[in-house]
């Protein structure tokens, strides 16, 4: 569907990906978060919440593609060469 790794398409198709899960979790912070939207900025506490929430995702989702890549490389070498 978004084609070879690399491609043009793949690229779009990952930054739509990205863009899903950033929403998700900007969704999810908010939700957690965010007790008050009577103003027009968020209170002091909410603010930090919602960075330590947003980090605290990344910061695992990136772990995560990191260990996936890493698992993948290792199945890629233990592949005969054709």
């Amino acid at each position: 569907m978004g084609g070879p790794p690399g491609s043009t398409g793949s690229t779009v198709m990952d930054m739509k990906q990205f863009g899903t899960v950033f929403n998700q979790v900007a969704e999810e912070c908010f939700r957690r978060c965010v007790y008050s939207v009577n103003g027009a900025t968020l209170e002091p506490q909410e603010g930090i919440c919602v960075d330590g929430c947003i980090n605290k995702n990344f910061n695992a989702q990136t772990r995560t593609m990191l260990l996936f890549l890493k698992d993948k490389a290792g199945q890629d070498n233990m592949q005969p060469a054709s």
